[in-house]
């Protein structure tokens, strides 16, 4: 308590403290104030942006960061995929002292590795180099699989990583996403025997290293048997990119599940999701947060629409739905490739969604779009993504025949721009031929209309809530 603090040591945390909440445009500017600014600016701005790191730009990399102060980013990401053993390790030796010295401000790291041969001390290398950053937080690893590998290779693999049991403590969040196996060597049926081999072998003993694990991300794995879950993992993420269903990649989970994992976060591709995800079921008496991502956009139809059926979730505070941006195709407008069927619909009374049974305590409900990182797609207006997503809006969430939802208190969806928008109940939007975003065949409802449904559906929302929409 009778030690002296270094005042420009705290000058300097504070003004970064400040700094946190300044846009990129705003901190650049602070690195041209004087040099205490300069230091504390380019942390933030490190804080915020990846690097990645190769053989071939990491000496350029070494040299800018050197400049006026020793820099780091707090996100790498790595990438191993050399053509030779020997280049890998020369690289990762190159590596180690560098991230040594860096130990404390590395917080996140990516590495994209080959795994090649039986023999090859590679593995062990990467591990020791991930040991040396004592504030890692999150790690991805995204491996590619080589036609060389031997069923010996992954038990060995998996003794390897067994050596390293709870010497990452400070990792809570775990993402693994295979590459895919190298074609040109596999017949298809040889691949997926591989790939299942390697998520049945390898990933059992990788989970373990992570005693203190509160994030699992499983991208494009085959399904194993998770039977120890870390126990304090919260949230659970299964996504397939290959049109596959996610139940492929489900984890066999235990009867016993520790009462923190109350998240799950999946993707479903069309045609593969006819009923309820495995997951979803066996995580529903528990589950507080459920989120569908990466959701497809399709013309409207029977054929075309996934139904995805939806058990009672008695604790689920936080429903959330994001949908890709390829809103218009061939002049056709799209919807979301989702039908939902849930568990309290009552056709004698044409109820689609009782809200007091199906989701008794649900507090907020999101429905936007994903995050834009493929250029291909256009930017569409925001009521332009209103009146494409509408229907399923309505005929989810939005009948008035539906019981209204008590408990809900925060409602992030899509809003009309506009004192009108487009909607026909009798025609299916774009089917005019016309399409576009200028469209104009379509009937008209009054944006009034929908702000008094969705405060009839969700009276906690009040008033308030209506007029900051229709300002807005």
């Amino acid at each position: 308590m009778n030690q002296k603090l270094n005042p420009i040591s705290i000058h300097g945390q504070i003004i970064r403290s400040v700094m946190t909440f300044l846009p990129t445009s705003g901190l650049i500017s602070c690195t041209q104030v004087n040099s205490t600014w300069e230091r504390e600016a380019r942390i933030v701005l490190l804080s915020r942006t990846e690097a990645t790191l190769r053989k071939s730009n990491f000496s350029t990399y070494l040299q800018t960061m050197s400049v006026r102060h020793r820099h780091c980013h707090k996100k790498l990401n790595v990438s191993l995929l050399l053509e030779t053993t020997a280049e890998i390790g020369d690289f990762l030796e190159d590596l180690k002292p560098f991230l040594t010295a860096n130990s404390k401000k590395v917080t996140s790291l990516k590495i994209d590795l080959v795994l090649v041969a039986y023999s090859s001390p590679i593995p062990g290398q990467i591990f020791e180099v991930c040991k040396t950053l004592k504030n890692l937080k999150s790690l991805e690893l995204c491996p590619t699989f080589w036609h060389s590998m031997s069923p010996d290779y992954l038990v060995n693999f998996a003794k390897l990583v067994s050596t390293y049991y709870r010497d990452f403590p400070n990792v809570t969040k775990f993402s693994v996403r295979p590459h895919p196996t190298v074609a040109e060597f596999h017949p298809r049926r040889r691949a997926a025997l591989l790939q299942m081999q390697v998520s049945q072998v390898i990933m059992p003993p990788l989970i373990k290293i992570f005693p203190n694990l509160e994030v699992l991300k499983l991208e494009n794995t085959i399904s194993f048997d998770m039977s120890q879950v870390p126990a304090k993992l919260r949230k659970l993420c299964v996504r397939r990119t290959d049109g596959a269903s996610i139940n492929f990649s489900t984890p066999k989970l235990p009867l016993n599940l520790p009462v923190t994992l109350t998240q799950l976060e999946v993707n479903l591709t069309l045609f593969s999701e006819r009923t309820c995800p495995e997951l979803l079921t066996r995580l529903s008496p528990t589950l507080e947060h459920f989120a569908i991502r990466w959701v497809t956009n399709m013309r409207p139809g029977p054929i075309s629409t996934a139904t995805f059926e939806f058990p009672i979730l008695p604790k689920l505070k936080v429903f959330e739905i994001r949908r890709s941006h390829d809103f218009l195709r061939d002049g056709l407008w799209l919807q979301p490739n989702l039908y939902f069927r849930f568990a309290t619909e009552d056709k004698n009374t044409g109820v689609r969604l009782a809200y007091p049974k199906q989701f008794p305590v649900l507090e907020r409900l999101i429905i936007g779009k994903e995050k834009r990182h493929n250029k291909e797609f256009k930017e569409y207006s925001d009521n332009f993504h209103f009146e494409t997503i509408f229907p399923f809006l309505h005929d989810s969430f939005l009948s008035r025949a539906n019981p209204p939802c008590e408990t809900l208190q925060h409602l992030d969806i899509p809003m009309p721009t506009e004192a009108q928008f487009r909607y026909n109940g009798t025609k299916r939007s774009g089917d005019c031929g016309h399409g576009g975003e200028t469209c104009k065949c379509d009937g008209l409802m009054e944006s009034s209309t929908f702000y008094e449904l969705v405060a009839s559906i969700f009276p906690k929302l009040g008033n308030d809530f209506v007029v900051k929409c229709r300002r807005k």
